[in-house]
């Protein structure tokens, strides 16, 4: 542990009695102790066999200094990445939020068309950024697993879904298979599951062209299985194994052992054929490691790839199902709803997306606004950015809360283009009931609202 010697200048019986106290009480443990001038010394006693006592004491004050000058560049690369992702994110929440509902409006094929094209441009473009942001949040310990319930076999439907298209214009067939013994529900962190499953799957499909494609799931130990089948205790773990096998062009032998070292790329010539960022399989290595499980290849040149991987899950429950809608639909419960935001682009986009799920809206340009408008309305529901200028979304949330009822009852859900689990965990103590990362899924926008709504006139 660490100590703070007491200033005994001056005072040499003092000093005295201090240094037997605490030659008495050792325990032979190392102690840090910090000394009136600023020195650290690293401190270890021991008694001797005839009551003795011997002591060392080592200089440790510049691996103290480098370690707190460790942490303070550790802290400021984190607010560095908090505010890149933000200045990043926000932009693109606008554009691709603007693109959506220029999508649902659109009744011409070739303007459709477009704004189609349009709109995975833009999130193939999030698809690098995210990586890098990603990448950099797990190596600085910024991000933490969620437990939900989850339908494996409608997990890996949708996951298939989003390659449809694409498998076919590169003439592949894509299959999927999930053993009979794997069980239905799991409990996991579902969105990491998914991230690394899309990102296998993106790499098959890029290195695979007029070949075969294939995601299966399987149980590592099937007498586990058939354990978690019957009644599941709170302790039971279910590993499952994925593989993605692919008859694409296969890895260089030299390259599979740093594979899924960071910025390693099959083809890094200026002449490569095929983009990416380096980082994926890196981050499916830590995201894989973080749920306790093992990841790895089996690959030859000409002959394909398998990516496998193995994590633990835990039994689940059935939950109700997300719908898939690919237009906007309205909701059957309507809200009141405050929109506060400093971006025009980002409160027009969201504003017009409350209202086209059936909603009425009003919109503040920060928490000062924000306060403002509740203290004079009631509202339903309120939708609030994180990071703001006068009073951020954090503050505005408190003081809201803290307000009598009714206004102070008013659910409040966080928007933030941050990403930090620091900042998610920030805004549900200070009284959101939810958090969404920008740019916003509608489908997860429209099952919170309807979640956590509260039934005020529109």
């Amino acid at each position: 542990g660490e100590e703070i010697e007491p200033d005994f200048s001056g005072d040499k019986e003092a000093w005295i009695r201090e240094r037997i106290r605490r030659h008495r009480s050792s325990d032979g443990m190392l102690h840090q102790l910090k000394m009136g001038d600023g020195t650290w010394l690293q401190v270890s006693e021991h008694a001797t066999s005839n009551g003795g006592i011997v002591g060392v004491r080592t200089d440790i004050t510049a691996l103290k200094n480098a370690q707190t000058a460790a942490e303070a560049a550790n802290k400021a690369k984190s607010e560095f990445l908090a505010n890149i992702s933000h200045e990043i994110r926000t932009p693109m929440s606008g554009i691709i939020g603007m693109l959506i509902l220029a999508i649902d409006r659109s009744r011409d094929a070739e303007t459709t068309s477009l704004l189609t094209t349009a709109h995975r441009a833009a999130i193939s473009l999030m698809s690098i950024i995210t990586p890098i942001l990603d990448f950099a949040r797990i190596e600085a310990g910024n991000t933490a697993l969620s437990l939900s319930d989850f339908n494996i076999r409608e997990l890996v439907k949708s996951i298939l879904e989003l390659f449809s298209e694409r498998a076919i214009e590169s003439g592949n067939k894509l299959m999927s298979r999930v053993e009979d013994n794997v069980p239905l529900w799991l409990s996991g962190d579902d969105g990491r599951l998914r991230q690394i499953m899309l990102n296998l799957l993106g790499n098959a499909c890029k290195f695979t062209k007029d070949g075969t494609i294939s995601l299966h799931v399987s149980i590592d130990d099937p007498q586990v299985a058939e354990e978690c089948n019957s009644v599941p205790g709170p302790g039971d773990l279910v590993r499952i194994r994925v593989e993605v096998i692919d008859t694409g062009i296969g890895v260089p032998t030299e390259i599979i052992p740093r594979l899924f070292e960071r910025f390693t790329q099959a083809d890094a010539s200026h002449s490569r054929r095929f983009g990416g960022t380096g980082l994926g399989l890196a981050i499916c290595k830590q995201l894989v490691t973080m749920m306790g499980g093992e990841i790895g290849v089996h690959s030859e040149p000409g002959s394909g790839s398998t990516f496998w991987f193995s994590i633990n899950l835990y039994p689940g429950r059935a939950t109700p199902q997300r719908r898939n809608i690919n237009r906007i639909s309205p909701s059957k419960r309507r809200f009141s709803v405050l929109v506060v935001d400093d971006s025009e682009v980002n409160q027009l986009f969201i504003s017009k997306l409350v209202e086209r799920l059936g909603h009425t809206c009003e919109v503040a340009v920060d928490g000062l606004d924000a306060i403002r408008h509740v203290e004079t309305k009631q509202y339903g529901l309120i939708l609030m950015d994180m990071q703001m200028p006068n009073m951020d979304g954090i503050e505005a949330t408190k003081f809201i809360k803290a307000l009598p009822s009714p206004q102070g009852d008013t659910p409040i859900i966080g928007l933030t283009a941050n990403g930090r689990e620091q900042d998610r965990l920030a805004c549900l103590h200070a009284g959101m009931l939810d958090v969404l990362l920008k740019p916003v899924n509608v489908q997860e926008l429209q099952s919170s609202i309807d979640k956590h709504g509260l039934a005020v006139a529109a």
